[in-house]
């Protein structure tokens, strides 16, 4: 599973495409959080490389758009390998297409906040959130 989660990279938040709604209190409390801080240490967010659509980290994108900032730390993985699958609102909620929120994203119509629930399969064929695989980074935020 590691291999899923090895490319890193800046990338321009201009570039970055969002498939959720997202709650902008939580979102300004985040940006007011980082600005106490000089270090992002937080995970990055995890986008599909091919289209640049947000699967994980929606707030966290926000935040750093509101602080002005113009690149997001990002994990870039192949949205279409077979280990990763979205869920309905909880990893027991009904299966969603990938396709189809990848669409819906690049058209700008996006999901309801916390619509999308993604897992990913370990070799062992335990189901894990994506979050719980993601690894915190620390990045100064002068280079954001």
């Amino acid at each position: 599973m590691i291999d899923l989660f090895s490319n890193f990279g800046l990338i321009e938040l201009k570039e970055i495409i969002p498939h959720e709604e997202f709650c902008i209190e939580a979102s300004l409390k985040l940006a007011d959080f980082l600005k106490g801080h000089h270090l992002y240490q937080l995970p990055p967010l995890i986008i599909d490389k091919k289209s640049k659509v947000i699967i994980d980290g929606h707030h966290r994108y926000e935040a750093l758009k509101t602080m002005g900032k113009r690149f997001a730390p990002c994990i870039l993985l192949d949205y279409s390998d077979q280990r990763i699958i979205a869920f309905q609102e909880s990893l027991q909620g009904p299966e969603l297409s990938k396709v189809s929120i990848i669409k819906r994203a690049v058209k700008k119509i996006l999901y309801p906040q916390k619509f999308t629930c993604h897992g990913v399969r370990s070799k062992s064929g335990e189901l894990i959130h994506i979050s719980k695989v993601n690894k915190k980074i620390s990045i100064p935020l002068e280079r954001l």
